[in-house]
């Protein structure tokens, strides 16, 4: 009896250990692209490719080589996919209470092989991006 109690406490750590092992299998792991050099992963889910994520709003308007350096890291990020590669973007986010329309990252139109929108409003990102919330003036009533 005792040596059939002591092999099921043991069975039982063991798993334990597989249900962890499958359990890090399943998972989903978040990481930034810096990170993400040098791994592979079976599918990969690239979002917020948008301008001023993904190139960076610091990058935007900086060098060539900012927004190269910017590409490098889509680029890693992209390549990490071993079998599927979704890329996502928001039409818009809500900044400071409002709506505000977001652009597709250049880098979706540069794998398409087109060029980027010339009339895409670049200043107007990046200065919307670097706004702070505008105080509202409240008129008071003695109502």
């Amino acid at each position: 009896m005792f040596g059939f109690l002591e092999d099921a406490a043991l069975m039982g750590r063991d798993d334990e250990n597989d249900d962890e092992d499958r359990q890090q299998e399943d998972a989903m792991k978040l990481m930034t692209l810096h990170s993400a050099k040098g791994l592979e992963f079976p599918r990969v889910y690239l979002v917020g490719m948008e301008e001023g994520f993904l190139p960076h709003h610091r990058s935007i308007g900086d060098s060539a080589a900012a927004i190269a350096e910017e590409r490098r890291l889509a680029y890693v990020g992209i390549t990490r996919a071993e079998d599927h590669l979704t890329l996502s973007r928001a039409e818009s986010r809500m900044k400071w209470g409002r709506r505000r329309p977001s652009l597709p990252s250049r880098f979706l139109f540069e794998m398409r092989g087109e060029d980027y929108p010339e009339d895409y409003p670049d200043d107007d990102l990046d200065d919307d991006l670097d706004d702070e919330p505008e105080e509202e003036s409240v008129e008071e009533s003695d109502e």
